[in-house]
């Protein structure tokens, strides 16, 4: 366990700066990347935002997930993440399960506001 929060702090919540992030969004960012990858979850948030996509969680992302309401963001994230999923090749296959994921750790995300 102690070696899977390791891993957790230093390949995802450490690089999307989630302690950064409002806690809601931040744990919906940091479920994003475990499943799809940094990138993407950077890409996600950057898009909910109405930023530039450049999959990199950088000052400019952060002062605008700061500016933004928290549960206005966290609403843009969950359609972000969905509308991503959508755009996939698996979704016929995997979508069900994928939305599954995003409304159970969105009911999460939402104890946390």
């Amino acid at each position: 366990e102690q070696d899977a929060i390791k891993i957790y702090l230093r390949d995802y919540w450490t690089p999307l700066h989630c302690d950064k992030l409002p806690p809601s969004v931040a744990l919906m960012i940091f479920d994003c990347a475990v499943n799809q990858g940094q990138p993407s979850a950077a890409m996600i948030l950057q898009r909910a935002l109405n930023v530039k996509q450049d999959g990199v969680i950088g000052p400019a992302t952060i002062a605008a997930a700061k500016a933004m309401d928290a549960e206005q963001l966290l609403e843009a994230v969950t359609t972000a993440m969905i509308m991503h999923y959508s755009e996939l090749k698996g979704w016929i296959i995997f979508g069900r399960g994928w939305i599954a994921r995003t409304v159970e750790t969105l009911y999460k995300a939402s104890k946390l506001s």
